[in-house]
């Protein structure tokens, strides 16, 4: 075995090394470090991460580095009482004038779901509009009026849901051959089926020999257990 150069004393980047750690359990060299920034957490880093310039602090700097990548701005237009912010797409999105001073620090886009999404300063993936409502763990932020507007991050298109208050207004699944969530055709009895799904538990509405009585059953028991979270209550909006 290749004698172990002694690293005790010597800088790397932002850290010291203070003294040897035990081996790794395939043998390689380990090394105990302090970090410039002052954090209390142990630090025990590989010989070679060290000389080849791999890690040079405790995480911090990777952190500092995400920061200084998220200081850039997005274009914004500020209107009467809510602002068009851009992506570096020029891809339109919106928010309330008095959250504008919330988010504007923070370089945000679009993922490929139609979500406005950025780093924030401790580099985790956020969602305005989760920041705009400052929702808990257990809760979601729903689109008042559809995947369509999920660039529309306005309190007025935002509200606190369950993760089933969520579905209620979802967009209705390609396979879907009705045009209408809860409403089936059954080739073995030649007739259309209603149903709805509350609390996790189906509800049949019914069968029907019209299809449009078996949509107008639907559509009468969504507002019967919806409500405002139907999907037909939730597609008007305007900007």
């Amino acid at each position: 075995m290749s004698k172990v150069v002694d690293l005790i004393g010597l800088r790397f980047g932002r850290l010291t090394v203070v003294e040897r750690a035990s081996n790794s359990k395939n043998g390689k060299a380990r090394w105990k470090c302090i970090c410039d920034c002052g954090t209390s957490k142990e630090i025990i880093v590989f010989g070679t991460n060290l000389t080849r310039g791999l890690t040079q602090s405790c995480g911090c700097l990777h952190k500092e580095r995400i920061t200084e990548s998220c200081k850039r701005y997005n274009d914004y237009e500020v209107q009467e009482d809510y602002v068009i912010m851009y992506t570096f797409k020029d891809e339109p999105f919106y928010v309330d004038l008095e959250d504008f001073w919330k988010v504007k620090d923070i370089c945000w886009c679009k993922n490929a779901k139609g979500y406005i999404v950025g780093n924030n300063e401790n580099g985790e993936k956020v969602g305005i509009h989760s920041l705009i409502m400052g929702a808990s763990n257990h809760m979601m932020v729903d689109h008042i009026h559809g995947e369509s507007t999920r660039n529309d991050n306005r309190k007025c298109n935002l509200r606190l849901a369950t993760n089933q208050q969520n579905s209620f207004n979802s967009k209705i699944y390609s396979n879907n051959t009705s045009g209408t969530t809860g409403v089936s055709f059954s080739k073995s009895r030649n007739i259309w089926e209603a149903y709805i799904n509350v609390n996790y538990k189906k509800i049949n509405l019914g069968r029907f020999r019209n299809k449009q009585d078996a949509i107008e059953a639907r559509k009468q028991a969504e507002e019967k257990y919806f409500g405002e979270w139907s999907y037909d209550n939730s597609q008007e909006r305007s900007i």
